[in-house]
């Protein structure tokens, strides 16, 4: 009989490319479309500073302007949709706080007879 113990599993090496890689998947996660939208605006802003350049055309002007203005639009919109998202997790998290402390039987039980004792006092 042999008392052989099996030996560990090592893990393979990780580099500090996995790592960040593992940190902005990450981090991508936790964040909403309308961020990386509210980065890239100053990048359209600038594109679209080509516009004032007399020499351009009036059509390619009306259609960078229609381009801008359609991106600012669907940032404004994503970032709408976030804050009704955010709002709506705090209602729900708000109406969860109040089951777990006075919407609970016994904790409202347990108040009301503390608020007994001390009128009695």
């Amino acid at each position: 009989m042999s008392t052989e113990e099996p030996e560990a599993e090592i893990p393979p090496l990780r580099g500090w490319r996995d790592y960040l890689r593992q940190g902005l998947s990450e981090a991508h996660k936790r964040r909403p479309a309308s961020f990386y939208m509210l980065l890239a605006i100053p990048v359209v802003l600038l594109l679209g500073a080509k516009m004032t350049d007399p020499a351009i055309s009036p059509e390619r002007f009306a259609f960078t302007l229609v381009l801008v203005f359609l991106f600012l639009g669907v940032a404004i919109f994503r970032a709408l949709m976030d804050v009704a998202e955010i709002g709506r997790n705090h209602l729900r998290e708000r109406h969860a706080s109040f089951r777990h402390t006075l919407g609970e039987a016994s904790f409202m039980q347990a108040l009301g007879a503390r608020q007994d004792g001390e009128e009695r006092k």
